[in-house]
């Protein structure tokens, strides 16, 4: 899971599989619109106090595209 492992790379982030439910079964949006057509695709679910305002929402937006960017160029997409 490149998306994974390049945020747990980061300062203060802590990354992990959502416990006790997975987020890999019952996802009807990534299943129909993603998966079952073989598109790349992730879900990303944040604790809503770490967004809660413009600077931690800004952050998020940050880490992620940080995150995403160099697997987007790896990948070809």
């Amino acid at each position: 899971m490149p998306l994974m492992e390049n945020l747990s790379k980061m300062e203060g982030v802590q990354v992990g599989d959502n416990l006790p439910y997975s987020g890999r079964t019952l996802n009807y949006t990534l299943d129909v619109h993603a998966d079952a057509l073989g598109r790349p695709h992730v879900s990303i679910e944040l604790r809503q106090d770490l967004v809660a305002d413009e600077s931690g929402a800004l952050r998020w937006a940050d880490l992620v595209f940080d995150a995403v960017t160099p697997i987007l160029t790896q990948m070809g997409l």
